[in-house]
């Protein structure tokens, strides 16, 4: 398009956030005024990433109404967000704030967005989240929290821990992406409530420790990720009822030895991942019993000596093994 006033004569204050407007401050700093252009092309996906916009005004987004489904705000400058900017957009369905530089949140930011589906605060600098920050999107069905990749060179959120009651209005919740916040504990009821979750994303933590029973209702679970923490133990039947698990990756967790019968009751399982675990030197007799399904098994980079008789009996889907990198200087026969 053309980004002329005679093209858009309907367009005011130049088209550095087109098609919205923004007004400059003496440091350069663009504030996001008004967007009456993208409201008269009946826009429904707005994208301002990149921008360099570092504040909203409150009235910025009170011409859409229910128009707008998709907004895009990433890697902006924003620090902070006015309590209720969005409040006027009842009808969005995805909003990215993600990489926006976001220090603190009110619990009214996302006041008025009963429709969201998707929410993506990831890559920010969060260190905490107000507890009713979420009761206003019940239809919520994806939260991004997690930091960016570190070849970005941005680490992200450092949220240590959760309000207990921050996802208890969030019943439809699908995907929970919490990897690389530095969390170091887990409320024991904080997924309660989650049966339609089918991702639950925890890796690049700083957990030490499970509670008895955190996963206990998330029948949909499909990926579990718990890769890179520091889990030296897993309490017993940490995973029972997760019978639609597929993907379980326990890689680089410290872990030094298996409760028996951990896997058990998870019969859909198609990926394990344990490599990577220096100190566990052993695996229980029988702890691959029951995963008929499996497919991808790794178990390279453990110190393991031996292994028990029939370790891989019944795993007749397994279609790679990674056995590298141990002590091991002979295979059970069978």
């Amino acid at each position: 398009l053309l980004l002329s006033p005679d093209r858009y004569p309907g367009h005011a204050g130049g088209f550095k956030c087109f098609p919205c407007s923004c007004s400059s401050g003496e440091d350069g700093a663009l504030r996001l005024q008004s967007c009456g252009l993208a409201v008269s092309l009946r826009l429904k996906d707005l994208s301002l990433s990149r921008q360099n916009i570092s504040g909203i005004a409150e009235e910025a987004f009170q011409a859409f109404g229910c128009q707008l489904r998709r907004l895009s705000l990433s890697s902006n400058p924003l620090g902070s967000l006015p309590p209720g900017v969005f409040a006027p957009l009842g009808c969005l369905e995805l909003l990215d704030v993600g990489l926006a530089q976001l220090r603190s949140l009110e619990a009214e930011a996302f006041a008025g967005l009963s429709r969201l589906r998707v929410l993506s605060l990831s890559g920010n600098r969060l260190t905490a989240l107000p507890a009713a920050l979420l009761r206003p999107m019940p239809a919520l069905e994806q939260l991004l929290l997690g930091s960016r990749d570190k070849d970005e060179g941005f680490y992200g959120n450092r949220l240590t821990a959760f309000p207990p009651q921050l996802l208890q209005t969030n019943l439809l919740l699908r995907v929970l992406d919490c990897s690389g916040l530095r969390m170091q504990a887990v409320h024991p009821g904080v997924f309660a409530g989650l049966s339609m979750l089918q991702t639950l994303d925890l890796h690049n933590n700083r957990l030490v420790a499970l509670p008895p029973g955190v996963f206990a209702g998330l029948g949909m679970l499909q990926a579990l990720n718990l890769r890179s923490n520091s889990l030296d133990a897993l309490p017993p039947g940490v995973f029972a009822g997760l019978s639609m698990l597929q993907i379980l990756d326990l890689g680089y967790t410290s872990l030094d030895g298996l409760p028996p019968g951990v896997f058990a009751g998870l019969g859909m399982l198609q990926t394990l991942d344990l490599s990577v675990n220096y100190y566990l030197d052993a695996l229980p007799f029988g702890v691959f019993a029951g995963l008929g399904m499996l497919r991808s098994l790794r178990l390279n980079r453990i110190p393991l000596v031996a292994l028990p008789a029939g370790v891989f009996a019944g795993l007749g889907m397994l279609h790679t093994l990674q056995l590298a990198h141990n002590d091991l200087v002979a295979l059970p026969a069978g």
